[in-house]
């Protein structure tokens, strides 16, 4: 009840006197909950519309005149992490990706090919979307090259084969998995609460799954999740 009245006073304040659009982000109950203060106060203006956000597949440049690009590509994985098993593989392939040392995309990218400063990656969360972001800068020089990569051979299936590295990758899921319980208590309990609420799982549910993963299920979702994925968007600014 609370929600409601928050949104309802919101909804009054700032939507009712214009025409917007509202985009949510969050757990799906939240949708409902606006749909019900639509009904309740008809808008004096034009109608708005309740809708999830979409993705949409291809490349933006917003600014070409520039020494250094930084580069994002999102990968659209809706529907590849609903349980805890399939999050603790996203955490390890996520590690993997760029988050140790001699990762996959950062010795190929940086030490190899010496096209960018810096990479990282990390999954973002929507109500009815996932999304693996991966961000790196490059000088403009390297652009199209670098994204030809991204687009062709972002990684391959030799790349994810690395025994030691899937272990190492693993390792630090794990070790910072549980620093977080240690240090972050009040977020710990918080996913406890989601997981019982909104059935997001939890850092114990994931911590639970991580053991028991082996590189042959690892690669088998990297596959699907990015060497077979064509939806994404690339965007340079």
């Amino acid at each position: 009840m609370r929600i409601t009245r928050f949104l309802c006073y919101f909804y009054i304040k700032n939507i009712q006197a214009g025409e917007f659009q509202i985009a949510i982000a969050g757990p799906s109950f939240l949708q409902s909950e606006i749909i019900s203060i639509e009904n309740m106060l008809p808008l004096s203006g034009s109608s708005v519309e309740i809708n999830s956000p979409a993705f949409s597949t291809g490349l933006t440049e917003l600014d070409k005149q520039q020494e250094l690009s930084e580069i994002s590509m999102y990968l659209d994985i809706s529907g590849m992490v609903a349980s805890s098993h399939e999050m603790a593989m996203l955490s390890i392939l996520n590690s993997m990706l760029t988050g140790i040392k001699d990762s996959l995309l950062g010795h190929k990218l940086r030490t190899q090919k010496q096209w960018i400063y810096s990479i990282v990656s990390y999954p973002i969360f929507y109500s009815n979307m996932t999304l693996l972001k991966i961000v790196t800068i490059t000088p403009t020089i390297y652009k199209k090259k670098l994204i030809k990569t991204l687009e062709n051979n972002l990684v391959n299936e030799s790349d994810l084969s690395d025994e030691l590295l899937f272990y190492k990758a693993k390792k630090r899921v794990i070790n910072e998995l549980y620093i977080n319980c240690e240090v972050n208590k009040n977020e710990y309990l918080k996913t406890i609460c989601r997981e019982k609420l909104f059935d997001i799982p939890s850092w114990d549910s994931i911590a639970e799954e991580l053991e028991l993963i082996s590189l042959d299920e690892l690669k088998s979702f990297s596959k699907k999740a990015i060497i077979q994925n064509r939806n994404y968007h690339i965007v340079i600014k």
